[in-house]
């Protein structure tokens, strides 16, 4: 359809960040990788546009979230890895919120 991203492509916004990835009725849709302007990386899947799956978050921050997203948000069990320490924690959510036992 005219208008319409279907597929694999590249995006760029005016922000400068990019997205590279697949794309079902113009939002990103399977896998996908988006560089955020700020020069955090977000490579995994995504679901009618949102970060939904399995994923890795790699923050301009210095820190690596390895694990699940829901709805643009951590859920599930993932890992955090921070590079200044080195360490590594498992982590549990539920839309973003950590729980804890």
């Amino acid at each position: 359809k005219k208008n319409t991203a279907e597929g694999y492509g590249i995006l760029k916004l005016n922000d400068g960040s990019v997205y590279s990835g697949y794309f079902k009725n113009t939002e990103f849709n399977g896998f996908g990788c988006y560089y955020y302007a700020s020069g955090s990386l977000y490579l995994g899947d995504w679901k009618n546009g949102n970060q939904h799956g399995s994923a890795i978050f790699v923050s301009k921050d210095g820190f690596r979230y390895t694990g699940n997203f829901k709805n643009n948000k951590y859920d599930g069990v993932g890992e955090f890895y921070v590079e200044e320490t080195g360490e590594t924690k498992k982590v549990k959510y539920k839309d973003g919120v950590e729980i804890t036992e």
